[in-house]
């Protein structure tokens, strides 16, 4: 009986050995696993980063567009009006030099304004990744007769939080430290992001 205690306690121990073993590398490929899905999140941000950085661009060069198509119109408009009004008074004989209410007419539609080029990033309640847009509030403010504050305090109003691109990619590289050090896992809710620096946020006059 004695003489076979030796091999049963040997197939023990490297059944031991063994279990061990088994132990530390399904922690190694946990470890490895957590690893992966970080490296994958940090993609997912950066994906984030390229569609939105060319949206804002889009939109800017949009915006660019647009206030050359409004300032060639206004420069068109100011000329008609001077030349109405100048064969307007000329022709009624308001005992006022034609030329004068012609300039005055002029006057008046030069000094007609629109916003343009204010583009911001809106990130919802739902936050980052999946609930990140890109607005214009100045083609908002325009198409809507409203000011630009007054179109940024009706969005915000609907909990997203708007802040420029500058303020975003800023926070996306903090979001990538957060994610690669395991403090923080996507989706990270608007309430939950890391405020914007002061210098950087979008702000609406």
């Amino acid at each position: 009986m004695s003489s076979q205690v030796g091999p049963v306690q040997a197939l023990r121990q490297r059944a031991a050995a063994q279990a061990e073993a088994i132990r530390s590398l399904a922690g190694l490929f946990a470890q490895e696993a957590e690893h992966l899905g970080r490296k994958a999140q940090v993609e997912t941000l950066r994906a984030l980063r390229k569609r939105v950085s060319e949206e804002v661009t889009s939109l800017e060069m949009a915006e660019l567009g647009a206030h050359k198509v409004f300032t060639r119109g206004k420069l068109m408009g100011a000329g008609t009006d001077f030349l109405l009004g100048s064969l307007l008074s000329a022709s009624l004989g308001l005992g006022k030099r034609p030329l004068v209410v012609g300039l005055r007419c002029a006057q008046q539609a030069l000094s007609e304004r629109a916003p343009f080029g204010n583009v911001q990033v809106a990130v919802g309640p739902g936050g980052v990744p999946g609930d990140v847009s890109v607005v214009c509030l100045s083609k908002l403010a325009r198409d809507s007769g409203h000011s630009e504050s007054h179109v940024g305090g009706s969005i915000r109003a609907q909990g997203r939080v708007l802040m420029s691109s500058d303020a975003f990619f800023t926070l996306l590289g903090q979001l990538e430290r957060l994610v690669l050090a395991g403090i923080r896992a996507l989706p990270v809710t608007a309430r939950e992001l890391p405020p914007p620096p002061a210098d950087a946020a979008g702000t609406t006059p």
